[in-house]
């Protein structure tokens, strides 16, 4: 089958006849060399418009990807300029041409059209199968030759449009792929915007920089401030934080450095809105109550909900170690009773005090066990002297070495604290030899 085609996309205009891919001047002594002009590429037979290659998007604002996240352009990654091959479950050629539109369709994507065909073959698409085009035309990329592929031809293989409706083939689609972000370590997020830490969060959103500086203040002032942003930093616990907006401080207002604690919740782990139910009690940093309620007024919502007498305007922003619920107005630590100065003991006196105390006690209960013993000792025996009895000089008989001695009668006499029991004892003689 022969047919005629007068092409125009090269430098030279010659009448050709096309059969089967192979070229025929009509003249062969007026020979010429078929170039396509600037802007199109192929053999001079086929001239296709010069495709611009895809860029990169991430090159550029880093693809709307947040400034930390890493930006994967998947359309320039593919290197098909979009175009992808879909062939039915069912096996090869199985498609007809409206069931080729549903089957992209699936995919997220639309028929290919021709020149978005040419573009993906001179990014190096080839595939030796034909597939449906848009306007039920159809054919095949091709970018080296080969003679079973278009017989050697490199281009794009043009079925031309189809008139047999019935025809079944595979189908050529084209969808324009998405930049994919996403969050480094240390960060949460879908990558068109990544939240670190706590003070990250509250340093990078505008509306919260009152607080913020608060918290500044408080550090570059304090021991204690230093280990509360240490607190709000660290990555290992998860803590639920409520910060009013700027435009909810009254002028000059300041917070104390238990205001400022009382913030945060002092439980480990993430609350977000929806786990805010009335009536929920949380323990702030400082160990006072956090209370969730039902708001009536100042509310926008159809639920709203306050902890303690501030409305939480904003919910669920989402942080790398915790969630944060603005709130419209900075809240109150509870006033502590202070003790006067006349009242606190210093500790070492108190010790002191106490020691003594103590020794008092040891003292009075060896006194008390003292007299106990002493009252608890039975009557005593005693001797006495009577007229009877004679010194030692009255014994010694003139220095005759003979002694007299005399034994006074002894006598048991009753204890009195064991009753007055008539008992007697014989009193005791002496045996003389």
């Amino acid at each position: 089958m022969w047919a005629w085609y007068s092409v125009t996309a090269f430098r030279h205009t010659v009448d050709i006849n096309v059969s089967l891919g192979t070229l025929n001047k009509v003249d062969p002594a007026n020979t010429r060399r078929c170039e396509c002009h600037d802007g199109y590429v192929g053999n001079g037979v086929q001239c296709l418009e010069k495709a611009i290659p895809p860029l990169d998007r991430c090159l550029e604002e880093n693809g709307e990807c947040h400034l930390v996240a890493t930006c994967t352009d998947l359309h320039f990654q593919e290197k098909t300029a979009g175009v992808f091959h879909f062939q039915s479950p069912k096996g090869k050629y199985q498609l007809t041409y409206p069931e080729a539109e549903k089957a992209c369709e699936s995919e997220g994507a639309s028929i290919a059209t021709f020149k978005q065909l040419s573009a993906a073959q001179q990014l190096g698409f080839h595939l030796c199968t034909v597939g449906w085009l848009q306007n039920w035309t159809a054919g095949y990329p091709t970018t080296y030759p080969s003679p079973g592929c278009g017989s050697n031809h490199v281009g794009i293989v043009d079925y031309k449009q189809r008139t047999n409706q019935s025809e079944m083939w595979n189908v050529f689609c084209y969808r324009v792929e998405d930049v994919s972000c996403s969050c480094p370590y240390g960060y949460v997020g879908d990558g068109k915007f990544c939240n670190g830490n706590l003070l990250e969060v509250l340093e990078a959103t505008p509306y919260l920089s009152v607080f913020y500086s608060m918290l500044l203040n408080y550090a570059n002032t304090t021991d204690e401030g230093v280990e509360f942003l240490k607190f709000l930093s660290n990555e290992t616990s998860l803590k639920t934080l409520f910060v009013p907006q700027d435009d909810s401080f009254e002028k000059n207002l300041t917070l104390s450095w238990r205001d400022l604690e009382h913030h945060v919740s002092e439980m480990d782990i993430l609350l977000p809105y929806a786990n805010l139910t009335i009536g929920r009690v949380l323990p702030s940093k400082i160990g006072s109550n956090l209370s969730i309620s039902a708001a009536f007024s100042n509310c926008t919502g159809s639920t709203c909900l306050k902890v303690n007498d501030k409305v939480i305007t904003q919910w669920d922003i989402p942080a790398f170690n915790g969630i944060i619920h603005i709130i419209k107005g900075p809240l109150k630590a509870p006033l502590v009773q202070e003790t006067p100065d006349s009242q606190v003991t210093h500790p070492i006196i108190t010790g002191l005090v106490a020691a003594l105390l103590t020794l008092l006690l040891i003292v009075t209960a060896g006194a008390g066990f003292f007299w106990y013993r002493q009252q608890s000792k039975g009557f005593r025996f005693s001797h006495f002297k009577s007229e009877y009895d004679y010194d030692d000089d009255d014994f010694d008989n003139g220095g005759s070495g003979t002694t007299r001695q005399a034994n006074p009668p002894l006598v048991s006499i009753p204890n009195p604290m064991y009753g007055d029991g008539n008992f007697f004892y014989e009193p005791f003689e002496d045996s003389c030899e």
